[in-house]
């Protein structure tokens, strides 16, 4: 399979995790407990980590940078994207619930055309380096001109409309050039010290022994990682 096939491959699949319908992944634990779902792996306070969604963006980082090992890989995925999410998602519940329905209100009146002049999108462009593995993976393969989302990031809701993009001499050179709007649920924005922050406040649970070796030796200190 062609390089490029490949990779779209796999963003299919990240794309089927990242905006699926409502918010049952990250649901509080609040039913009798039952047989544990095996593709929760573990969990920041009561915030799934689900294996499918590490794996698939796994997947896209190994498809960029196959100099990488399996393990490398999911360390990039968990230390770099989904635990400092999931922190930030379990701190802020409320407001995070209150920013993804904004979203999708927001969603709806973009591809209809009740928002115009309600809502002022941002330029932005980039590459992966510049636009982080999550939101470029996300946008590289929507179809231009269309309105998009919400993906989840580190403390805000993002809707995307790809304008373009300029393949580069490789995948992981290709640059993302799009308008955004963000839903925040950081009152203060989601910098790096808010995130920082929201890990060490948090409770990393791992269930499945097997992916110890995936999370990062210093967010297993931070967030004071237990096996369950």
């Amino acid at each position: 399979m062609p390089h490029r096939a490949l990779f779209a491959s796999i963003v299919l699949a990240v794309l089927a995790l990242a905006c699926g319908p409502g918010d049952e992944s990250n649901a509080p634990a609040d039913q009798p407990a039952g047989p544990r779902d095996p593709d929760v792996v573990m969990l920041v306070d009561d915030v799934e980590i689900r294996a499918t969604e590490v794996e698939a963006l796994a997947a896209a980082v190994a498809a960029l940078y196959p100099e990488y090992t399996p393990l490398h890989c999911r360390r990039v995925v968990l230390g770099g994207t989904l635990l400092p999410r999931a922190a930030l998602a379990a701190r802020y519940a409320a407001p995070r619930r209150e920013a993804e329905a904004a979203s999708r209100r927001a969603l709806e009146a973009l591809r209809t055309g009740a928002a115009r002049g309600e809502l002022v999108p941002t330029a932005i462009q980039g590459d992966i380096s510049g636009l982080g593995l999550a939101f470029w993976t996300f946008a590289r393969d929507l179809v231009p001109g269309a309105w998009s989302g919400p993906l989840e990031q580190e403390g805000r809701f993002r809707l995307a409309r790809v304008a373009r993009i300029e393949r580069g001499p490789e995948p992981r050179a290709d640059r993302v050039v799009a308008e955004i709007v963000d839903f925040s649920y950081v009152p203060a924005g989601p910098t790096a010290e808010v995130a920082a922050a929201a890990t060490r406040a948090a409770q990393l649970t791992i269930l499945d022994p097997a992916w110890e070796e995936a999370v990062p030796e210093i967010l297993k200190i931070r967030m004071g990682g237990a096996r369950r």
